[in-house]
């Protein structure tokens, strides 16, 4: 409470007493006659005397009124208010929140003793904060320990309050709890210094793009001196570095509320180095924007690793592609030499089945051959003695006929028997072999129109060439049989360096051949044809395949007609 001094008895009251009285007081003086002062005299001294006491009185309840406003306003301050006597440093008066803050009640206006509550880390400080009370206004922060083990922060500001000679007459000071604000400051400075520790740049600017904070990480990014940009405008950092355009970001990130680019910098030796850049705006509580947090990391190892892991995998990559083609080239080759193997197999067996076969018909051959010309000279005497008996003739050229007809059979047998160690195997010009094959089979038939389309190049097998011959004119007398007499037949030559075989086409413009035919065209004795043996295409295909060659027959797809398709090696030397 504030201390006032309190009247012994209602001087005010005493004086209106008085006047009730009419009173008339008489002054003596020492050495002088009494003075008598007249009623109207005394009316007006009381008078005087009570409109002073009167305002006097309004006074004392003028400040009476501001106390109790004081003390009204002070019991609602978070802030403990106190008045001290510059002498005895006592309290005139103490806010009620100061138990509120130390957790003792106030004897009086008496302060307890706070030297026991202080912290003892601070409590020299706070001494020597007291003794300068006088020199000023003093501040000072300091740790209590309250009565339950609670540590609070406190500040004084103490200001001394002096007369107009300068005399301090009061100390009115205020102490606050600013324990949140403390342990606020201590948290801030914990969380910078983890950000100053972490391993990429932290740059912070407020909402006008002025740089308030920049860790250690950032600034030896940028290379420019701490002084050179702190409080300063983004666009300081600019000037040197054009892709750190951070302007444009903080744009874009109003747009997208949090932005990411990659920037190129330079680095204090000229190096080039790549960041990786993200903004983002960081708001108050109320939703107002506050500033502008930019991290900053430079990945340039990070993107020369991936680079050269992404060379190495397109390098493991390319090697497992080759290696998958090798495989399937591998597989194809495998496939390639089944078939071959296959088709060997199929050759070996058809070669055995023709070596036996060949060595059967040979037998039959030679054994039926002998009668056959014994046949022959027989109906030559025949006909000699009796060629000019007319009903005999018809009989005899029937029989000459049929003897011819199976001399021809017997011929081709023992063609389609013989080994292949009876050929004449040499280096051949197969244009020669099929100009010589056009010729013979055109000495017999010169009404066919034979059209040849040979390559230009020198194309050389190796084989036997009047056993060649044999295959293309039995396959151009196929196509005769088969072709109107007024259709052409065609023989086409087209050389296939790359995998060193040569194609012969022959192309009639027939009927064709029907698919059930077509898969046993070229066995032997196999003819649709009444005055056909069945050995013409069959000795085609055992010659074929001994030239190490094939041969297939096949329907046109244009057209009308088949085309009977030989293949055989050319010589290595040939290749191009």
């Amino acid at each position: 409470m504030i201390k006032k001094s309190e009247p012994s008895f209602d001087l005010l009251e005493w004086i209106q007493g008085l006047k009730r009285d009419a009173f008339q007081p008489t002054f003596e003086n020492s050495g002088a006659s009494a003075v008598t002062l007249s009623s109207e005299k005394v009316d007006k001294l009381l008078h005087h005397l009570e409109q002073t006491l009167e305002e006097k009185n309004h006074l004392q309840h003028i400040l009476e009124q501001s106390e109790e406003r004081f003390k009204s306003i002070a019991a609602r301050l978070d802030q403990i208010l106190f008045i001290n006597d510059p002498k005895t440093r006592d309290s005139i008066y103490i806010s009620p929140r100061f138990e509120d803050f130390f957790g003792i009640p106030v004897q009086g206006n008496k302060i307890p003793d706070l030297t026991r509550l202080v912290h003892q880390d601070d409590l020299e400080k706070l001494r020597r904060t007291q003794k300068r009370w006088q020199e000023g206004e003093t501040d000072i922060d300091y740790r209590v320990i309250k009565a339950d083990g609670s540590v609070i922060w406190l500040r004084d500001r103490i200001f001394p309050v002096t007369d107009s000679r300068g005399s301090v007459q009061q100390f009115v000071g205020i102490t606050e709890d600013i324990t949140e604000k403390k342990l606020s400051q201590q948290n801030l400075r914990t969380l910078y210094k983890a950000i100053d520790q972490i391993p990429v740049g932290v740059l912070m600017i407020d909402a006008d793009r002025v740089i308030i904070y920049a860790n250690t990480r950032y600034r030896k990014m940028v290379s420019i001196p701490v002084d050179a940009f702190l409080g300063k405008r983004i666009e300081v950092l600019t000037e040197n570095q054009k892709s750190l355009n951070y302007g444009q970001f903080i744009d874009k990130t109003k747009r997208e509320n949090i932005h990411r680019s990659t920037v190129i910098r330079y680095d204090h030796r000229k190096t080039k180095r790549i960041d990786n850049c993200i903004v983002t705006p960081v708001f108050q509580d109320d939703g107002e924007l506050s500033h502008y947090l930019i991290i900053q990391a430079d990945i340039t190892e990070i993107k020369e690793r991936q680079e050269k892991l992404k060379r190495e995998y397109d390098s493991l990559e390319d090697e497992r592609e080759e290696q998958e083609n090798t495989l399937i080239n591998l597989k194809t080759s495998l496939d390639f030499q089944k078939l071959e193997q296959m088709e060997i197999e199929q050759k070996l067996q058809e070669s055995e089945k023709y070596r036996f076969f060949g060595e059967l018909v040979t037998s039959f051959a030679h054994e039926a051959k002998n009668p056959l010309n014994a046949i022959l000279a027989n109906s030559d005497v025949l006909l000699q003695r009796f060629e000019e008996v007319a009903e005999h003739r018809p009989f005899i050229d029937h029989i000459q006929t049929q003897v011819e007809r199976l001399t021809v059979l017997v011929n081709d047998m023992l063609d389609l028997g013989k080994p292949v160690e009876h050929y004449n195997f040499a280096r051949s010009s197969l244009p020669s072999i099929l100009e010589e094959s056009i010729s013979n089979f055109k000495t017999a038939n010169s009404e066919r129109q034979i059209s040849c389309c040979l390559s230009s190049d020198e194309l050389n097998i190796w084989g036997d060439p009047a056993r060649l011959q044999q295959v293309f004119i039995n396959l151009l007398r196929n196509a005769a049989q088969h072709s109107p007499e007024n259709k052409d037949i065609t023989i086409k030559v087209n050389p296939h360096y790359e995998q060193n075989k040569v194609s012969i086409e022959v192309i009639d413009r027939g009927s064709g051949i029907d698919s059930e035919i077509l898969p046993h065209i070229f066995e032997p004795f196999y003819t649709t044809r009444q005055e056909g043996s069945g050995l013409g295409l069959g000795i085609v295909k055992r010659l074929t395949h001994l030239h190490g060659g094939d041969v297939s027959l096949q329907n046109n797809q244009n057209g009308p007609g088949c085309t009977a398709t030989v293949i055989l090696p050319l010589l290595k030397e040939e290749k191009s």
